[in-house]
């Protein structure tokens, strides 16, 4: 149900990569805020499956081809600046500037956002909504705050109501205002840029239209059932994301038609050759402790 809309997003980022911007209108910028939405709504599902193994699957499913991504381009530029912040990602929420491939701030991002993950599925609906409408008030004031982008998109605390939104669809809950409010912030946000108030919110802008954007959208996939095309497309979104900036960097290319080609070819390459096996792997994992589990709590003694 999901794969064309993931795949959709990526494609989006890249584009945006590739330049493809109008008036501080950023493409990229609305799909990261709707894959932070969807993440949400898919890793309430996940936890809840997976119970204490959650945060180890996830990182089975980030890590290889993150890590294939960064020997590609220390073999392609013959250097990896900042290596130690790259390889364990975490800190490139903090310091974008160390980012070796654009994209990776947004997956430490959501890195974090998995780590929260354990503790979020415990909260009840009520607490739940509390998270969300204060990150939205972390959002709301980050024009103001010292590094406003880093409050509003680029961290994790300013855009994890997304997130949490997410999770609550994913319980056939809802948010009551939410849409109003991020609509009259877009609305303010808008008019300050018209009025050139001292306060940088084009970032803000783009990010109330993306939450605009992916909710009834992701309401509205969570009805419908996946095709054979979709979960194709979807195997090739992951890859696309991360690889389509390296395409760019290692082939030195500007046209917009060949670069999106090479990182299609590249994207696909990755998932035969490195996604697949390492999903296999992953689940197997995945079932294997599983059954330890189950084997645990048999040898439990009856209360």
């Amino acid at each position: 149900m999901f794969g064309s809309y993931r795949f959709l997003l990526a494609m989006l980022v890249a584009l945006s990569h590739f330049g493809l911007t109008k008036a501080g209108f950023h493409p990229g910028q609305w799909a990261v805020v709707g894959f932070y939405l969807l993440s949400g709504y898919l890793m309430q599902k996940q936890a809840t499956k997976l119970g204490s193994w959650f945060l180890p699957d996830r990182l089975l499913r980030v890590l290889p081809l993150f890590w294939a991504a960064l020997l590609a381009l220390a073999l392609g530029t013959g250097a990896l600046r900042h290596p130690l912040e790259n390889l364990t990602l975490l800190p490139l929420a903090y310091w974008k500037s160390a980012s070796a491939l654009h994209p990776l701030w947004s997956l430490a991002v959501e890195m974090h956002y998995y780590l929260l993950t354990p503790l979020l599925i415990r909260l009840d609906n009520g607490r739940l909504r509390l998270v969300a409408w204060a990150s939205i008030a972390v959002f709301a004031v980050s024009p103001w705050l010292p590094y406003s982008t880093w409050w509003a998109y680029t961290g994790p605390l300013g855009t994890l109501f997304a997130y949490v939104v997410g999770m609550l669809v994913a319980r056939r809950s809802s948010m009551p205002g939410l849409l109003p409010v991020i609509g009259a912030l877009l609305v303010a946000y808008a008019a300050g840029k018209i009025l050139q108030v001292d306060a940088p919110s084009g970032i803000n802008i783009n990010v109330c239209i993306g939450t605009l954007a992916a909710l009834p959208m992701v309401r509205w996939l969570a009805t419908r059932k996946e095709n054979a095309l979709g979960s194709r497309l979807g195997t090739l979104t992951y890859p696309l994301f991360l690889l389509h900036e390296l395409v760019h960097i290692l082939t030195g290319w500007s046209s917009l038609p060949a670069l999106i080609a090479g990182s299609l070819a590249a994207s696909w390459l990755a998932a035969e050759l490195i996604e697949k096996p390492a999903d296999r792997l992953r689940h197997r994992l995945r079932l294997a402790y599983g059954r330890r589990v189950t084997e645990v709590a048999a040898d439990q003694p009856a209360a």
